[in-house]
């Protein structure tokens, strides 16, 4: 199923062309990106984006992610605590993925959301064919346990409550664990929602998704872990024409190590289950897979992994010597053999030539 969806790039997304409307290359320019950092704005304010996901609607970049008052608390003070109360989604915007306009809350609590809920990994943000823009995020409260859908007139909200699919078919118990989105626009721009099950994380999947984005349809089992792995995310690279699934270990809030299978068909094919070479002796860089953003540009092509840290709810981070920062980003190179995690502190990313040094 092809839909019709502006430029998107996101967790295992490449860009996408729909609408009739025209996109522009933002300006050429290396600009570093530092790990080890709290992340700030152009204005010198903290960027609070847990379990992020970033579109591209236009020329614009969108960073989307949950801003909890622990986080808060984490780094004004460094103190250590277990506070997810939420206070909402953020929405970061940027022509060059390197600086940061001041962020605003696209999501807050209010009507079926309260603050006492859980709200996790904004799995993806899109444009439909019917204009809207559709927001998949993981909820856990009072209205049930599932994925919720929210929408929006403008990709810079509000989002507002539509929908809560509780139930996934094919999945293991019906329910999802951690979860992304990827766009197949290397064969016909179709979005998958990328899964593993709710219950001990053991099994993989691969989802389809409504015409209209707003329902996630059946599960295609792809791989089983009887120890268990979430973090799910893809990635397509058209330089070997692989599909490579990662993962990572079920440590909740803390660290762990990633693990890769890859396979030249989406949905079957996948090779055995391997480490994420370079990810084992550091932890991923002491953070936790969570979404891809393939940037294509005039002269190459990006492979950027983003990975989150829960810092303010594990002394782990900090006693491992990486307590700030919330956001590790690095550039992967795909291989026919695999992935290697580099454990960059910072590099350098031109977004318009899709280089990076």
């Amino acid at each position: 199923m092809k839909v019709t969806v502006q430029k998107f790039l996101g967790l295992g997304a490449l860009a996408l062309a729909g609408l009739g409307l025209s996109t522009s290359s933002v300006s050429a320019a290396f600009g570093t990106i530092t790990n080890d950092v709290w992340k700030k704005t152009t204005s010198g304010t903290t960027i609070f984006a847990h379990a992020g996901h970033i579109s591209k609607f236009g020329s614009t970049y969108y960073w989307y992610g949950e801003k909890y008052n622990g986080s808060v608390t984490y780094v004004n003070t460094g103190t250590v605590n277990s506070d997810t109360t939420f206070i909402g989604v953020n929405c970061y915007t940027s022509t060059d993925l390197v600086n940061w306009a001041p962020g605003h809350a696209v999501l807050q609590p209010g009507g079926n959301i309260a603050s006492s809920d859980f709200l996790g990994r904004v799995a993806g943000v899109f444009r439909n064919s019917s204009g809207k823009y559709i927001m998949w995020v993981r909820y856990v409260g009072a209205k049930g346990n599932g994925e919720l859908c929210c929408t929006a007139d403008s990709p810079n909200g509000p989002f507002t409550w539509d929908h809560l699919q509780t139930v996934i078919p094919n999945v293991f118990d019906g329910k999802n664990g951690d979860a992304s989105t990827f766009i197949d626009t290397a064969h016909g721009g179709t979005p998958y929602f990328i899964c593993a099950d709710g219950h001990g994380r053991q099994h993989a999947y691969v989802c389809d998704f409504s015409s209209d984005l707003k329902t996630i349809g059946a599960a295609t089992k792809v791989a089983v872990w009887p120890t268990g792995q979430e973090g799910n995310s893809v990635v397509y690279s058209k330089e070997t024409g692989l599909y490579y699934y990662v993962t990572s270990e079920t440590n909740g809030y803390s660290y762990s190590q990633g693990f890769q299978v890859h396979s030249k068909s989406l949905k079957s094919g996948y090779s055995a289950d391997a480490d994420f070479s370079g990810t084992v002796s550091t932890h991923t860089y002491f953070s936790q897979v969570e979404q891809w953003v393939t940037i294509e540009g005039t002269s190459g092509t990006v492979y950027l992994l983003m990975c989150d840290r829960w810092a303010d709810f594990n002394k782990n981070y900090k006693n491992a010597g990486h307590g700030t920062g919330y956001n590790v980003w690095q550039p992967i190179t795909p291989t026919s053999s695999g992935l290697t995690f580099p454990n960059k502190v910072s590099w350098q990313l031109d977004a318009a030539a899709g280089l990076w040094k």
